[in-house]
């Protein structure tokens, strides 16, 4: 669990960046470390499933990280590189941040 937690934490850094990257228009490149992010952010929601499906009492709703992330996905699909930016900081991120604190 701890190494879960400490993934979470570097991921929710790599969104910052990422996101960062869409809303200055360097889209080549955030769309480049998304691509190689979307990786570890796969690996993260299915430790997140696994352990949810394990504790019957977590305050925490793992599909909707899953509708996040297909979301994102479909705005990847179409090019909306601000939307994708959007989903990832306030959606994605915070759904992050509340399993953390949920597991703490």
């Amino acid at each position: 669990m701890k190494n879960l937690i400490i993934n979470i934490k570097n991921l929710i850094s790599e969104i910052d960046d990422i996101t960062d990257l869409f809303y200055m228009q360097k889209n080549k490149l955030a769309f480049e470390r998304f691509n190689v992010t979307l990786v570890n952010l796969s690996n993260i929601i299915d430790e997140i499933f696994r352990y949810c499906n394990n504790e019957i009492n977590l305050e925490f709703n793992a599909n909707n990280l899953f509708l996040s992330l297909t979301e994102g996905l479909q705005a990847m699909e179409i090019g909306d590189s601000i939307l994708l930016a959007d989903i990832l900081k306030y959606e994605i991120k915070e759904q992050l941040i509340k399993f953390n604190n949920a597991v703490q």
